[in-house]
């Protein structure tokens, strides 16, 4: 969502929190949408965005369908948007507690930075480098072409060598 409402000059301050990361962390073959993480761990659903206010597509955008929505049934509306931010609330709050009560065994839990659960692993490892991608997202980054295609034929080299060699052990 921050994401989202960056694009529209909207900035949030405050901490920040990733729900589909910390769900990644404990959960990672299943859904990290937000209505599936609900389901899966509050055993709540809400209607979808989409179902509720018409599909969002080539000849609409969000924006478009949300301003048709504000006009025609701001309550509906109104009520979509505080079962996201409830469901959003519950589902951090859920895993928070999950994560808090996960113990690992990293390398790093008597010396710093001192990683003893997966809430340490998501606040002192998962969430800086989710700024960070963020920022490369919204800046972009900067590549060295020429780097890359002089490199190229070394790399699919070692690539078909790997290729071989799991066929060999398969």
């Amino acid at each position: 969502m921050s994401k989202c409402c960056w694009s529209f000059g909207i900035l949030f301050a405050g901490e920040l929190a990733d729900t589909q990361v910390m769900h990644a962390l404990l959960y990672e073959e299943r859904s990290h949408r937000l209505k599936d993480m609900a389901i899966h761990l509050l055993g709540w659903r809400w209607s979808d965005f989409q179902d509720t206010f018409g599909k969002i597509g080539k000849r609409q955008s969000a924006s478009d369908v949300i301003k048709k929505a504000e006009r025609e049934n701001f309550n509906l509306l109104v009520e979509y948007a505080a079962n996201d931010a409830w469901g959003t609330l519950n589902v951090y709050r859920e895993l928070r507690q999950q994560l808090q009560d996960a113990h690992t065994d990293s390398l790093f839990r008597n010396k710093p930075p001192y990683i003893e659960t997966l809430w340490d692993l998501y606040t002192k490892v998962e969430l800086p480098f989710t700024k960070v991608l963020w920022r490369c997202e919204r800046n972009g980054i900067l590549i060295d072409q020429q780097y890359l295609q002089d490199i190229a034929p070394q790399a699919l080299e070692e690539i078909a060598g790997l290729e071989k060699q799991i066929v060999k052990e398969a």
